[in-house]
């Protein structure tokens, strides 16, 4: 039987099996290429799905982690690069990128995330979603680096 092409058939003809194959292939740490390979789709049709899965993913928390119960939270920042860091980037928006995360010490659950750079305004914004996510005061766990 022939395999699909992903540029006859796009991302909404790939059954359910075979995207939830390409799901657990990057679950498992395969890279892009990889998975595309081992499930027999284009790269393109991969990066779509993953797309599309974290797209969902990102509203479903949004919607419903609220009103949460955390009573122990642990904030801190993770610094990655888009394209290359700050100091070599040559095009616009590449450089240095900050993700802000909000994790209950407890459950482990993500109350809340920011990306985006390291700037107070960034740094209020997420705290203040963290705080609408909450029922009331924690005790909030943090690294001690200064902006």
């Amino acid at each position: 039987m022939l395999e699909r092409s992903s540029i006859l058939y796009p991302m909404n003809k790939l059954s359910v099996e075979r995207q939830a194959a390409v799901l657990r292939a990057l679950v498992e740490g395969a890279s892009v290429r990889g998975t595309a390979r081992m499930v027999g789709c284009d790269r393109e049709t991969v990066l779509k799905l993953l797309a599309d899965v974290g797209e969902f993913a990102s509203t479903y928390q949004d919607v419903t982690h609220r009103k949460l119960t955390t009573t122990r939270l642990e904030v801190d920042e993770i610094w990655a690069f888009r394209g290359a860091k700050a100091r070599n980037a040559t095009r616009d928006g590449h450089g240095d990128l900050w993700t802000f995360t909000g994790i209950d010490a407890d459950s482990k659950l993500a109350v809340s995330w920011l990306v985006g750079a390291r700037s107070i305004d960034n740094a209020v914004a997420f705290m203040q979603d963290v705080a609408a996510r909450l029922t009331h005061r924690v005790q909030l766990t943090r690294d001690g680096h200064g902006m």
